[in-house]
């Protein structure tokens, strides 16, 4: 299993913006579409912004299907700490959610 260290990717200890979250988007597509199961380590960041996540996980989840995420993009919850974790797991929800109100809308469309 390869790592993939957030802070390294973007260079600097603070995932802010939307910019330095492509990145980090590049390195996961890269991972998933090369069928490389990759830990993703968050550790060293003092900041994680909902807009760096959005533009990352999230945009995830409208490239990938939700079972080649979870085949080969771990997210490593011990290097989080609550609150970036729970930022982290809001984003994933909100996306879902939001993902499945789009799927029912062009249903009744």
């Amino acid at each position: 299993m390869g790592k993939l260290v957030v802070r390294e990717v973007i260079g600097t200890t603070s995932a802010s913006t939307p910019d330095k979250a492509k990145p980090f988007l590049d390195e996961l597509c890269d991972a998933i579409d090369s069928k490389r199961t990759t830990s993703v380590d968050f550790s060293g960041l003092s900041t994680i912004t909902t807009a760096f996540l959005n533009n990352s996980i999230g945009r995830l989840y409208s490239l990938y299907d939700v079972s080649e995420l979870n085949k080969y993009i771990k997210l490593d919850a011990s290097s989080l700490t609550p609150f970036q974790k729970e930022k982290v797991q809001m984003v994933m929800k909100n996306t879902k959610q939001k993902l499945s109100q789009e799927e029912i809308k062009g249903e009744i469309d």
